[in-house]
């Protein structure tokens, strides 16, 4: 690969990481915003703006390796709306097959042992998980038809 395709190529990828990113960001952020919002209610302070981006960063790196892998790709001949919904519902599971390996990780970092995070991600999944899930995916519905 000559040295011009290769500037073309990474200027394409960052140029995609960045709308990724951004878009990313600015709805996590908007999450947090309103959770501070709550809790300020109570008199509670929440400053935890630097994870959004964190995590931002992170999940836009992995949509474009589910997009590198071709997830979603496999209803391309057919409408937006059948398009938009197959790479919400493709990259939604995607998303909540990372989590899993991201607890497993977490899990042999901190040393408590995968049956523990495990047990204990399901004490709390209907409280954390769900409506993050459930976030993203009213997240991707929003995401896909722009960037198709």
């Amino acid at each position: 690969m000559n040295r011009a395709a290769l500037k073309e190529k990474l200027a394409s990828e960052l140029g995609a990481y960045l709308i990724n990113f951004v878009y990313l960001a600015l709805f996590f952020g908007v999450f947090v915003g309103y959770k501070r919002l709550l809790l300020a209610q109570y008199d509670i302070g929440y400053e935890n703006y630097g994870i959004s981006l964190i995590k931002a960063l992170i999940l836009a790196k992995v949509i474009m390796i589910g997009d590198l892998l071709r997830l979603g790709r496999k209803a391309d001949t057919h409408p937006l709306i059948f398009r938009t919904l197959h790479k919400t519902v493709v990259f939604t599971l995607w998303v909540v097959l990372f989590r899993g390996v991201e607890i497993v990780v977490i899990s042999f970092i901190h040393g408590t042992g995968l049956p523990a995070r495990c047990m204990r991600l399901c004490t709390a999944h209907h409280t954390r998980c769900w409506p993050m899930d459930l976030s993203c995916l009213s997240r991707f519905c929003r995401f896909f038809p722009c960037v198709s």
